[in-house]
C-alpha cells in the first residue's frame, strides 16, 4: 500500500489549519517500513474538557511520524482514543501490548497542542520503570 498516496488523497481529515490528519481506520499496518519512510505508533495524549478543566483525561491515539527526524506528520482525527483490535486473541494481545509499551515510552502531550513537525519527548527511564515496562 502506498501510504504517501493516502496522505494526498481525500481519505484523510484536516485539522482545521490545513494540516493532514490520519483517521485511525486509515493507519498503515506496518511500523517503520523502510529507513526513508513514515511510520506510526501509539501516543498518550491529554484531552481537556471545557466542562471539567481540572480533570483532563488521558487517551491513546495513533501518530504518524517522519522516519528521518521522528517529527509528527499526522495523527488520529479525533481525541476519542484508539481501541485495541485484532482478528485473533493473539493479535488483540499484541495490539494491547504495543499500546502499553508506546504509552510508557513517550511523555503524554495535550491533544490540542499537536502540530505537524513537532517532536515527542521520550519518557524518563525511571518513569518507564515505574509504569511496569522498565
Amino acid at each position: 500500500m502506498d501510504h504517501t498516496a493516502l496522505l494526498d488523497s481525500g481519505e484523510w481529515g484536516a485539522d482545521g489549519q490545513g494540516h493532514q490528519q490520519i483517521g485511525a481506520d486509515c493507519m498503515p499496518d506496518d511500523n517503520k517500513p523502510d529507513p526513508g519512510a513514515r511510520y506510526w505508533r501509539y501516543q498518550a495524549v491529554r484531552v481537556n474538557y471545557r466542562e471539567y478543566p481540572d480533570d483532563p483525561e488521558l487517551v491513546i491515539i495513533e501518530v504518524y511520524l517522519d522516519r528521518a527526524d521522528d517529527s509528527l506528520c499526522a495523527w488520529s482525527a479525533e481525541p476519542v482514543g484508539k481501541h485495541p483490535s485484532g482478528e485473533t486473541i493473539e493479535e488483540l494481545i499484541a495490539d494491547l501490548t504495543r499500546m502499553l509499551r508506546d504509552a510508557c515510552e513517550w511523555e503524554p502531550v495535550d491533544f490540542d497542542e499537536l502540530r505537524v513537525g513537532m517532536r515527542f519527548e521520550p519518557a524518563e527511564a525511571e518513569d518507564t520503570a515505574k509504569r511496569g515496562f522498565g
